[in-house]
């Protein structure tokens, strides 16, 4: 099998296991959250939110690592040298085991000061044993989660997210049956905690299996050469990494504390939803890095931009229908779901819903920046970000309320990361001008907008009901493609989107599942 099948086969495989499994995770989660906010009071949901949040800032202390090594590890993969592969996974355990001690302690230390944090938070019985527990949680992962990424950089995602599902399934299950008959958070979050380690420790075995050579070496480590340019990425890879946790870890402690706990379980809703449908498109950009990965260490740089222009329509195609249909079915669905007092102004949907486009619209650049190792050239685009997002979401929330929030995070990736992020990639590594990166994507996103506005316009008369909302579900599915098809069916990147579709669903079984002999 041919280097261009392999990436393809596998990253189709990897597609179509993780949407799969992100499907059935799904419907389970929907039933597990609607059980827990008709059993448990709504700060509740507000706490899940804000502890995720801190320990989101706590995972500074990880500081891009993992991102910086990954990248290490391509070349050595598609090589097959596996001394250099065991050594930099020795690397990577040592330094995830004091990762985990740091992130354990410092919690630790916060503890005794939750309750400034969380406004209303003498509502909750035992709050600082609920840190703990989530804590706990989160950083049992550093111990033994780190052995898979191996398996992650060969391309073979999908037996990691295979195991991941499964345990994930038996967690919703049993945290389901936990609220519904014992009402008990304190052993929901226990479950949480079992079902983690176990997955943890059954990756780590089939890691083991998968390449008993890294057993035969614990103790070597990387060269001084290698080690400094590792060190030199995650130097770079760590502003990137205190950007992206300040912007998207503080919003719900800033609502927490300007706003109230029970708005951060509102708002908890709604990233439900958009961070389900979010690990759909995050999953096709992070089973792409790998192959992108492997693409870069073996082709030309004209194939690899050729490749770019084609991932980044396909991501603005698919990001762009996202953001549609939650304009159009969010605030439906979150009234037939759980009721009107759970719904949000749609004013405040907009800006949530416009936000998450924005991330989506970054996903292309910054997948090819870390498959080329193009950290260094914007380190310090985070801090500006990070500058930006605090000091616009601060003032703007104590005068418009939480709309605020969701503003300061749209102005620091529209003034900052939207252009800064693909001009490195441009300057850096296709060694091209910039204005051929928005003369492809500003088009296709004004018309995603004019297309998002028409849909919602002509999806308002119907009416608010189950019929009405499987008429708008039906309406945007079919709206959104037909009338990007209109515009965009004659360009060079459709024709190979299209091309790709086509082998998937008529030759793709043999090209995805057979290898050839």
């Amino acid at each position: 099998m041919g280097k261009e099948e392999s990436r393809t086969r596998y990253m189709l495989i990897n597609v179509l296991t993780g949407t799969v499994g992100e499907a059935l995770q799904l419907i389970l989660q929907f039933v597990c959250r609607t059980i827990f906010i008709y059993t448990l009071a709504e700060e509740y949901l507000g706490i899940n939110g804000l502890f995720e949040n801190i320990l989101k800032i706590l995972s500074l202390t990880e500081l891009g690592f993992g991102s910086a090594l990954i990248y290490s590890m391509y070349k050595p993969i598609s090589e097959d040298n596996r001394s250099e592969i065991c050594a930099l996974m020795n690397l990577y355990k040592r330094i995830y085991n004091i990762i985990g001690l740091l992130i354990f302690s410092l919690g630790l230390l916060l503890t005794p000061f939750l309750n400034v944090l969380v406004r209303d938070g003498e509502k909750i019985p035992h709050l600082k044993l609920i840190f703990v527990l989530v804590l706990v949680n989160s950083v049992s992962t550093y111990f033994m989660g780190y052995k898979s990424s191996i398996i992650n950089a060969s391309q073979k995602k999908y037996i990691t997210t295979m195991i991941q599902k499964i345990f994930q399934f038996v967690e919703v299950i049993l945290k389901t049956v936990i609220l519904l008959y014992f009402k008990e958070y304190i052993v929901y979050l226990l479950i949480g905690i079992f079902c983690n380690i176990g997955n943890n420790i059954c990756q780590y075995i089939i890691t083991d299996k998968m390449y008993p050579y890294l057993k035969s070496d614990r103790h070597n480590l990387p060269s001084k050469e290698i080690q400094h340019e590792i060190f030199k990425n995650t130097k770079a890879m760590a502003l990137h990494k205190i950007g992206s946790v300040i912007v998207t870890g503080t919003d719900n402690l800033i609502i927490s504390s300007f706003v109230n706990i029970a708005s951060v379980g509102l708002y908890s809703n709604y990233m439900l939803i958009l961070n389900s449908v979010g690990r759909f498109t995050s999953m096709i950009s992070s089973t792409m890095t790998a192959s992108v990965g492997n693409l870069v260490a073996t082709c030309d740089m004209d194939k690899i931009y050729r490749t770019f222009r084609k991932v980044a329509f396909m991501n603005l195609w698919i990001h762009g229908f996202c953001a549609c249909c939650f304009m159009t079915l969010l605030n439906p669905f979150i009234q037939l779901w759980l009721g009107e007092r759970f719904v949000f102004p749609i004013y405040v949907v907009a800006l949530i819903v416009f936000n998450k486009f924005l991330f989506g619209f970054r996903e292309a650049p910054i997948v090819f920046r870390d498959a080329m190792g193009l950290f260094w050239y914007d380190r310090y685009k985070p801090l500006l970000e990070v500058i930006v997002n605090l000091i616009v979401s601060i003032v703007l929330v104590q005068v418009i309320g939480i709309s605020g929030v969701f503003l300061g995070t749209i102005c620091s990736a529209i003034f900052v990361c939207c252009w800064i992020e693909p001009y490195v990639l441009f300057k850096h590594g296709f060694h091209k001008p910039l204005y051929l990166y928005f003369l492809q994507v500003i088009p296709i996103s004004i018309t995603i907008v004019i297309i998002t506005a028409l849909m919602f316009y002509c999806e308002i008369f119907l009416p608010l009901n189950l019929v009405g909302f499987i008429g708008r579900m039906i309406m945007t599915c079919i709206g959104y493609n037909v009338l990007m098809f209109v515009v965009y069916r004659k360009c060079d990147e459709y024709t190979e989107l299209k091309k790709l579709i086509i082998t998937v669903i008529s030759g793709g079984y043999h090209k995805i599942f057979k290898r050839k002999a």
